[in-house]
């Protein structure tokens, strides 16, 4: 049973709704998601999984250069520190280990995991492929480090049985470029198939074209893989070498290239949200300005806006926050950042 979800702690409901108890969760991220907070949501919702006895074992298969970087590796470890985890070990290979209340804790890169008898919650994000731990500038973040194929290929032969399989795409999250969300599609073929729905080795030279600001070239690549017969069917395929295509064009022209698709978080192709996302608030907002006729009606274009520039213009920022929630009252992070704004104005 696969599920593709975009925002994460979808996850929980599933295996809520499924009955799940004391299980075993295989979860593939970039991220712990086992925040120690009251509140349900992309980020603690395993915790609410383990306290709720929903899972009792828990393996976080963490980048390859987390394990292998000194500072990467030190920051999960005091993540885990400040968020609960008891009795941790390093183990002489790197591998970290220890409890969160009654569950058992294991961290490391998927070469080293250690055999599990019982069937998993195998729980897949694809920002796992995505963020690379070491990078400088946003563009790095616009390629993957790794391809779905070797881990997939590794739980194959190593017999991992999965219970229920959720493969979370994280583009509302702003933590997957929307060039890379075919890589949920092609993750699912790949388990239920055994073999690749399309080319992912053709659109990463792409995106290594790009990554080398060889934005001729890259475009001019792109559009030739759209010119292939074998795979122009694929909608998920073709979609990435538009979105490649519209990426590229912001950085000829600064413009959008249009694409007959309307998918309501295809503001990642404005580069303000990529520095946003690096916490380079000065460039993004300089970005923002540009786009704002475009996007003034985006929920979190108005949180990030009003982010970037909450330092500066403390009033300007509060009426942005009271937008967001006006056109999306769900979303989160504006409350949030109301709320640090308002305690601000009180110290001031």
């Amino acid at each position: 049973m696969i599920h593709v979800i975009d925002d994460h702690d979808e996850a929980y409901y599933i295996w809520k709704e499924n009955n799940i108890s004391k299980a075993t969760l295989l979860h593939i991220d970039a991220h712990s998601d086992i925040q120690d907070e009251k509140e349900l949501h992309i980020g603690s919702f395993i915790r609410h999984a383990i306290n709720t006895n929903i899972v009792n074992s828990y393996y976080w298969i963490i980048p390859k250069d987390f394990h292998k970087n000194k500072f990467r590796h030190t920051e999960v470890l005091l993540h885990l520190q400040f968020n609960g985890t008891q009795n941790i070990k390093v183990l002489k290979n790197g591998v970290i280990t220890g409890k969160l209340n009654d569950c058992e804790i294991w961290v490391g890169p998927y070469d080293l995991l250690p055999k599990i008898n019982e069937p998993v919650l195998l729980d897949i994000d694809i920002d796992y492929f995505i963020t690379s731990p070491t990078f400088v500038g946003y563009k790095e973040s616009l390629s993957i480090w790794e391809q779905p194929k070797e881990l997939i290929r590794f739980l194959e032969k190593n017999n991992i049985l999965n219970k229920i399989i959720t493969i979370c795409t994280s583009i509302q999250g702003g933590y997957t470029p929307f060039q890379w969300k075919c890589l949920a599609d092609y993750i699912q073929f790949l388990i239920t198939e055994n073999k690749e729905l399309f080319p992912i080795d053709k659109l990463s030279k792409g995106a290594c074209l790009f990554h080398n600001n060889q934005y001729e070239y890259a475009r001019k690549y792109f559009l030739s893989l759209l010119n292939e017969n074998e795979y122009t069917m694929e909608g998920s395929y073709v979609l990435a070498i538009k979105s490649w295509l519209a990426r590229i064009e912001v950085e000829l022209k600064n413009e959008i290239y249009q694409f007959d698709y309307d998918y309501k978080n295809n503001y990642w192709i404005c580069p303000g949200f990529a520095y946003f996302y690096n916490r380079k608030y000065d460039i993004a907002s300089e970005y923002f300005r540009d786009w704002d006729n475009i996007y003034k009606n985006n929920t979190i274009f108005n949180f990030a806006k009003a982010k970037c520039i909450k330092n500066k213009n403390i009033s300007f920022a509060i009426q942005l926050c009271k937008n967001s929630i006006f056109l999306n009252s769900e979303y989160i992070d504006p409350y949030i950042l109301l709320g640090d704004i308002y305690m601000k104005k009180e110290t001031i």
